[in-house]
């Protein structure tokens, strides 16, 4: 019975074991169901980091070159469109940079005479637009090695739109290499290379130097600019031009057809003005710059009636603007409407602020029709924007020494000449008036000055030849005198001078020939001072002389 109870408690204990064997199989089995019900992690790799990087940095940057691209695309289209001229460094001789003239220098003076010639040429029409490499900015993306001034240089040698670059150099004249030997040979590059060849330097200044070699390179590059601003001292020559333009068909005919036409009015020529206007609107007839001149033309002609249809015209299209406003001021003034042209013309100046020119006009209007007062408070607001303005500085001049207010305009000459420098009249009418002052020292100062500017003018050197008598420097004043009788064998003021010196010098029968000579050639007040200055030295003569 003892063996029987073993056995049975054995056999509890191995269902026992098995049964927690079970148990542990069957919470086994849960375990795993559990972890297989679970979503697993995803674990990121360092590899797998680095090439979602790599797209993403990929994609920017496709992006960046997109954007690039569409920035760029527009900026070189007009960039190959614009005309722009370069203007390379010159190489330059030693004794020219030991003077400060560099090769850098020598670009930005021909530069410098460019932007001055087109100043001078004072029209509406778009001149080149030049401009020194060393004054050039060149445009690239950072970081990218794309630069766009590159891509506008092949894309245009790729269309054979080749950019105008000016470049030269100055030639020796001898081993010396003086500077006033020197001569400057441009080379302007387009499509084709032009050879500019300029005289030697001489004994002339240098910006007239540059100028005259910017006013060659417009001749070639813009013709038209050229002619406008040889207007002014070489009428005939740009006149000249200008027809030749007009018969070859050149793309600006229009203009030049105007600048004939504007040539011709000041030189008095109204009826051929009005031929060469209406030349120019039959080439372009909404072209309303000619059509204004047209009417003011009308108006120096007295066709009265026909400037007022022109107008009239002008104002129905509406082309309202400065040229029509000063047009029909023209047109008012000659009907003797003097307030409605002033009207007109502060209408003119209210469309055009800052340009002097509207004052200048109604001042002189002013003067003209006696009113000093007015014509003096147009000419200050002219000269207020523009102290160097020509016919503000004239018509100022004009009311002051009519007024008998000598210092006041001396002034306004030396407000004028410290503006404008280079103008020479300036200079001149400067040297004049302190000459009247009785400021001999300085008129002499001045006069020369003026005749560095503009050395072949003989009445500024008669003017010089008088300074220097009033200086007490007669034989200085008796050879410049004599200078201008040589060239100019008929100048009775210079006579005049000469005699005046020659009895200064007590050379009393030169100086009786000189006032006989004087007299022979004028009719006028310098043969009344030259009888005078005989009569004078023949009294003289018979007081010194010995008696018996």
């Amino acid at each position: 019975m003892a063996r029987s109870a073993r056995s049975k408690a054995h056999a509890v204990g191995t269902d026992l074991t098995k049964a927690s064997g079970a148990a542990r199989a069957s919470g086994g089995d849960e375990d795993a169901h559990d972890d297989a019900a679970k979503p697993r992690r995803k674990r990121f790799h360092i590899p797998t980091l680095a090439a979602l990087t790599a797209d993403l940095r990929t994609l920017l940057l496709n992006a960046a070159l997109l954007f690039v691209l569409l920035l760029i695309v527009p900026v070189v289209a007009v960039q190959f469109l614009h005309s722009q001229v370069i203007i390379q460094a010159f190489p330059v001789p030693a004794a020219l940079a030991a003077r400060g003239l560099t090769a850098d220098v020598a670009a930005n003076r021909l530069w410098d005479g460019l932007h001055d010639e087109v100043a001078l040429a004072d029209t509406a029409k778009e001149a080149i637009a030049a401009m020194p490499t060393s004054q050039r900015v060149d445009f690239a993306i950072p970081d990218s090695g794309i630069s766009i001034d590159s891509l506008v240089y092949y894309v245009r040698h790729f269309f054979h739109a080749y950019q105008t670059r000016i470049s030269g150099e100055f030639r020796c004249a001898d081993a010396t290499c003086a500077p006033e030997g020197m001569s400057l040979r441009l080379r302007v590059m387009r499509d084709q290379l032009d050879i500019i060849q300029m005289p030697p330097i001489g004994t002339e200044a240098e910006g007239d130097y540059f100028r005259d070699a910017a006013g060659r390179v417009l001749d070639l590059l813009d013709p038209f600019t050229a002619a406008a601003a040889r207007a002014q001292t070489d009428p005939d020559a740009a006149l000249a031009t200008a027809e030749r333009m007009v018969r070859m068909h050149h793309p600006d005919a229009v203009w030049a057809a105007n600048l004939i036409g504007n040539i011709k009015l000041r030189q008095g020529d109204a009826a051929g003005a009005v031929i060469a206007y209406r030349n120019a609107l039959a080439l372009k007839p909404d072209f309303v710059v000619a059509a204004t001149n047209l009417g003011v033309a009308l108006v120096q002609a007295g066709q009265l009636d026909e400037a007022g249809k022109v107008f009239a015209g002008l104002e129905a299209s509406d082309s309202d603007d400065q040229y029509l406003a000063l047009g029909r001021s023209k047109l008012a003034q000659a009907k003797g409407d003097l307030d409605g042209a002033i009207t007109l013309l502060m209408q003119a100046e209210a469309l055009d602020p800052g340009t002097p020119k509207y004052f200048a006009i109604a001042g002189d209007a002013e003067f003209k029709a006696g009113h000093l007062d007015k014509a003096a408070e147009f000419a200050t607001k002219a000269l207020d924007v523009a102290p160097g303005n020509y016919d503000a500085v004239m018509l100022m001049i004009a009311v002051d020494t009519g007024q008998g207010n000598f210092d006041k305009a001396e002034t306004v000459l030396a407000r004028a000449v410290d503006a404008a420098p280079a103008v020479a009249e300036f200079q001149h009418q400067h040297a004049s008036m302190l000459h009247v002052l009785d400021r001999s020292p300085e008129a002499l100062v001045a006069i020369d000055a003026a005749l560095k500017l503009s050395p072949g003018i003989t009445s500024w050197q008669v003017t010089r030849a008088d300074i220097l008598l009033s200086l007490s420097r007669a034989e200085e004043a008796r050879a410049q005198a004599a200078l201008v009788v040589a060239v100019e064998p008929a100048n009775a003021e210079a006579w005049l001078i000469e005699g005046q010196a020659l009895a200064a010098l007590n050379r009393v029968d030169e100086a009786r020939n000189a006032y006989k000579t004087a007299m022979a050639h004028d009719t006028g007040g310098y043969a009344s001072a030259a009888k005078g200055y005989l009569t004078v030295l023949d009294q003289t003569a018979k007081q010194t002389a010995p008696p018996g």
